[in-house]
This record gives C-alpha cells, sequence and structure tokens, in this order.
C-alpha cells in the first residue's frame, strides 16, 4: 500500500491588513502567485512528508506558538535571489534573528542554508527590472509583526490549486493546562480544522494532547456588528467530556475575543470588554433591550440541499 504524501512548509503569515497591503504590492509587480501562496517568511522550505510527519509539525507550532510572545518586524526595500529564475522579495531589517531562533527550535538540523526571512512578492523577472525596482521600492516600508505560525499545505486539487493555511496559530496565546486527571495543551488558530472553513474569518481554539494528538476544538465565525459566533464544539476523546475540557477551550477563545463586541451561542450571550466577560440567556439579554438580529448556521445535506444546523437570536451591545 503506497502512503500518501503532503507537501507542506512552516511560514510566518500576517493578519488580514498586512496581507491585503502585501497582496496589493504583489498585484502591481505582476506576481504570478497572487492566488497561488498568501505572502509569508519562509521558516521551514518545502518538504514531502507522510500525513503523520505533517501533523507533527502542527504539534510543533502548537507547542512553540504557546512558549514564545510576538515580534515586532520591519520589511523594507528590494532584493532579488537569482536562482534557475529571478525572484524579488522585501528584506526582514527587524526581527529577522529572532526568526531566526524560532526556526531553529521547530528544526534544528533539517537545513544548513543561511537563513535569510524575506517576504517574495515578484517572480521571473529580468535583471534590468530588479535594479529598477531596487531603486524604486528603497524606501518601502512595512511594519508588522510576527504574530502567526502556519502550515501551509499544498493542494493540486480543484480549481482553487495551491498553498492554503492549514493552521494558522496565533503567538502568545493557549499553553500547556491541566484539568482533572489530564494535562492537554490549547492552541488558538485562525483558521479551522474543518476543511470547509479554512477560507472563512474563523478563530477557533484546538485540544492536543501533550503528545500532539488532536482531542477536540471549539470554532467562532465572525458574524455582523463585531459579533462572533460560537459554531463548531467537538470532543473528539469521548472521555474527556464532563472533565471540564469544552469549557477550557471556550475560555481561552474568550480571551482572544475579549474585544468583540459579543459571542454568542443558541442559549447564551456573552458581551465583552477588556475588563472581562459578562454572560447572559438570550431572555435576559431581550429584556435588557440589547439589539437582536437572526442568525442560522445552515449546513449542506448529502443530497445538496440545505440544513439549518440550529437558528437564532443573537445580540449586539451596539
Amino acid at each position: 500500500m503506497v502512503t500518501p504524501r503532503v507537501r507542506c512548509c512552516l511560514a510566518v503569515t500576517f493578519d488580514e491588513g498586512v496581507e491585503s497591503e502585501l497582496n496589493l504590492l504583489r498585484r502591481f509587480l505582476g506576481s504570478g502567485a497572487l492566488d497561488w501562496i498568501p505572502p509569508h517568511i519562509t521558516l521551514i522550505p518545502p518538504v514531502d512528508c507522510s500525513p503523520a510527519e505533517a501533523w507533527s509539525f502542527v504539534a510543533q507550532i502548537a507547542e512553540l506558538s504557546t512558549r514564545v510572545e510576538p515580534v515586532t518586524l520591519e520589511l523594507t526595500g528590494f532584493d532579488t535571489f537569482a536562482n534557475r529564475r529571478i525572484t524579488g522579495h522585501l528584506s526582514v531589517v527587524a526581527g529577522g534573528d529572532e526568526l531566526e531562533r524560532w526556526r531553529d527550535r521547530l528544526a534544528p538540523s533539517r537545513d544548513s542554508r543561511i537563513y535569510v526571512p524575506h517576504v517574495t512578492v515578484v517572480e521571473n523577472i529580468k535583471p534590468e527590472e530588479g535594479l529598477i525596482l531596487h531603486e524604486r521600492l528603497s524606501r518601502y516600508r512595512v511594519e508588522t509583526s510576527a504574530s502567526e505560525m502556519s502550515l501551509l499545505v499544498a493542494d493540486a486539487r480543484g480549481s482553487r490549486r495551491g498553498w492554503r493555511p492549514f493552521v494558522r496559530a496565533l503567538v502568545g496565546y493557549g499553553g500547556r493546562r491541566r484539568r482533572s486527571h489530564r494535562s492537554v495543551l490549547v492552541m488558538l488558530s485562525r483558521s479551522s480544522p474543518v476543511a470547509h472553513r479554512r477560507d472563512s474569518r474563523s478563530v477557533s481554539a484546538w485540544l492536543l494532547d501533550v503528545s500532539g494528538e488532536l482531542l477536540g476544538w471549539v470554532e467562532a465565525i465572525a458574524g455582523p456588528n463585531g459579533v462572533w459566533v460560537f459554531d463548531d464544539s467537538v470532543m473528539l476523546d469521548r472521555d474527556l467530556v464532563g472533565f471540564g475540557f469544552e469549557e477550557l477551550v471556550v475560555e481561552e477563545l474568550l480571551v482572544y475575543l475579549q474585544f468583540a463586541t459579543a459571542v454568542v451561542a443558541p442559549e447564551w450571550v456573552t458581551s465583552l470588554d477588556p475588563l472581562g466577560a459578562t454572560t447572559m440567556s438570550s431572555d435576559t439579554a431581550r429584556l435588557l433591550g440589547l439589539r437582536s438580529f437572526d442568525l442560522s448556521a445552515v449546513d449542506r445535506t448529502a443530497d445538496g440541499n440545505q440544513a439549518i444546523r440550529w437558528k437564532f437570536l443573537s445580540f449586539s451591545t451596539r
């Protein structure tokens, strides 16, 4: 039996605002990879591996992202690499040393080449074009932070071929926790374990065994008016049910969403502010006069028809 292979790499990816800015530059320069791969800084170059090996990368990201803090980065200038083709990139002039330490902790002996952190912005250019862009972009600056560690997976199927983030681990959140009889690791990700949610504006808290095995997750989807909706809640290990593990991942997710207007689920509403959270039932929220709107979670059944998983009123404090 042939073991399937997965092509993947580890990279720093960016929040929506910086990603949009870098994509504008890539579009202006005529990048052919704009729809193929998101802007990123490579930590571990692409490798072919088994699904088990790919998942081990997830476990490594989960562990490291909870042990380090976001790193301030400055991307500037325009330079080129000339291998089989000439590619243009922005150099990382601040924060690169810390990224190299991340890289060494993820895979200390995998690659002996000199590490040059950068963001590729254009491919297949001529030498004279590189010289012109070097001059024109000499004052270009992007200040951001390394706040996401991502596992990018190559997908050669269907109409959306390219490299897609499987995990966007949020740096500085989560960590090792203990409930009842078991130590676990909580990782927050700006993506979902559920494939059809990966391109949604979502955030999820993943529960892993300290060995790296996925035990469950809770996911929130962005709704209107600054409201986040708790959508999926899955415990893969039934032995954990009733011991507070689901509440644990919800609590970790609420830490990340503390500046949201509200977080809602079918039977309760959590109004959030920087000082904490207030949980109330839907009836209580209605009595307080909080403005309401309908929000439904819709799934497609096997025969292609739409089936409503649940429908409920959610409330905004705005």
